[in-house]
C-alpha cells in the first residue's frame, strides 16, 4: 500500500480504535539461501490497536522508570522517530522510512502468520533450513509497541 492508500484507510478510525493489518516481512536469511537465490516472506494477519498515546502505557511508562533508576541516561538520539502523523506515522529521521505504530493486544489479537519460499505457501518447518537460526530464538512475546514498515502494509481496516 501507499502512504495516501494507507492514509485514506485509516482517515475515519478514531484513536484507539482496533484494526486488522495485514504486513508482509522478510526475514533475515542464512548465507547459502541468499546465495541460491531463494526468496522467503512471512505474511501477518492481526488485530491491534491504532493511535494510542504510546506514552500512557502502563508497560512503556514502567520501561522509562527502570531505566530513570537504573542510572542509565537517555541518550540524545534514542528515539530517532518524529511523529509525521500523531501516534500513528512516524518518520526515522536516520533513514527517512516511514513507519506504523501499532498497540499489540496481549491476548484475542488473533495473529496468524503464513511463510512463502519463491512464491509458495510452505509450513514454517520448511522455512526454518533458509533463516538465520536466530529469528526463530525469540522470546516469542509481542511488544507491547510495533513498528511496521509502511512500504510492507498489504491491508489495513477495521
Amino acid at each position: 500500500m501507499t502512504i495516501n492508500a494507507i492514509l485514506d484507510a485509516i482517515k475515519d478510525i478514531k484513536n484507539g480504535t482496533f484494526v486488522r493489518v495485514e504486513y508482509e516481512t522478510i526475514p533475515s536469511m542464512t548465507a547459502s539461501a541468499k546465495k541460491s537465490g531463494v526468496c522467503v516472506s512471512k505474511h501477518t494477519t492481526k488485530v491491534a490497536r491504532l493511535g494510542v498515546n504510546y506514552g500512557h502505557i502502563a508497560q512503556v511508562i514502567a520501561k522509562d522508570i527502570i531505566r530513570q533508576t537504573s542510572g542509565v541516561e537517555k541518550q540524545e538520539h534514542e528515539n530517532p522517530y518524529v511523529w509525521d502523523l500523531k501516534d500513528i506515522i512516524a518518520r526515522n529521521i536516520n533513514n527517512g522510512n516511514l513507519y506504523l505504530h501499532i498497540t499489540n493486544v496481549p491476548e484475542n489479537s488473533h495473529t496468524v502468520s503464513e511463510w512463502f519460499v519463491d512464491g509458495k505457501q510452505v509450513d514454517v518447518e520448511e522455512v526454518k533450513q533458509y533463516v538465520v537460526p536466530s529469528y526463530f530464538n525469540r522470546s516469542g512475546e509481542l511488544p507491547v509497541v510495533q513498528k511496521i514498515n509502511i512500504n510492507n502494509i498489504i491491508k489495513i481496516g477495521r
